[in-house]
């Protein structure tokens, strides 16, 4: 699904070397959470294996967990203490791409994972059931975000949320409706 980014953050997760943990928390994401009173809403959330970023995270420049490595995790999220996403395969959000030829990659299949709104990042998680990663490795994500400003003509309420991506859907069917029948 397309959509229009409003804004972008790269965020990564820490696998330490010799770690014995099978639970790594998101770190603070103080742009992520609506601190200063305006909803975040989340409007995807991409994960990036090693081959798709070149073997270099980007925002320390370590090496990014392989999809091999991805494939064995999973994603919990929580909205304050409602626990709203549980082991998500993270092989779905995964980034289908390789830097290094023209194609420029996609998402297969990624399932919606809009109208996240406000998460409590430090509380959400990747968990491996079986043993993780031990090298010192990243858990690269992509979080597309909209901030809602509380202005008098745009009340920031789920109701808006979900007709904006109505409206959004029916753009995108009404592109498709036309190249479909030879008139785009």
């Amino acid at each position: 699904m397309q959509f229009k980014t409003q804004r972008y953050e790269a965020v990564e997760i820490a696998i330490p070397s010799g770690s014995t943990s099978s639970q790594f928390n998101f770190p603070d994401l103080p742009n992520l959470t609506g601190r200063d009173g305006n909803p975040v809403i989340i409007d995807s959330i991409v994960v990036y294996d090693a081959g798709s970023l070149n073997n270099v995270s980007p925002l320390t420049g370590q090496t990014p967990l392989s999809a091999t490595e991805l494939a064995g995790a999973f994603l919990t999220i929580y909205q304050g203490d409602l626990q709203i996403l549980f082991n998500f395969p993270l092989a779905q959000l995964n980034f289908m791409g390789d830097p290094a030829t023209t194609f420029n990659g996609q998402v297969i299949a990624q399932p919606l994972t809009r109208d996240l709104i406000n998460i409590s990042w430090t509380k959400s998680f990747v968990r491996f059931p079986a043993a993780a990663p031990t090298a010192n490795r990243k858990i690269c994500f992509g979080i597309h975000y909209t901030v809602i400003t509380n202005t008098p003509d745009l009340i920031p309420t789920k109701e808006n949320v979900l007709l904006d991506t109505l409206v959004q859907q029916n753009q995108m069917l009404f592109q498709l409706t036309k190249v479909l029948t030879g008139q785009g």
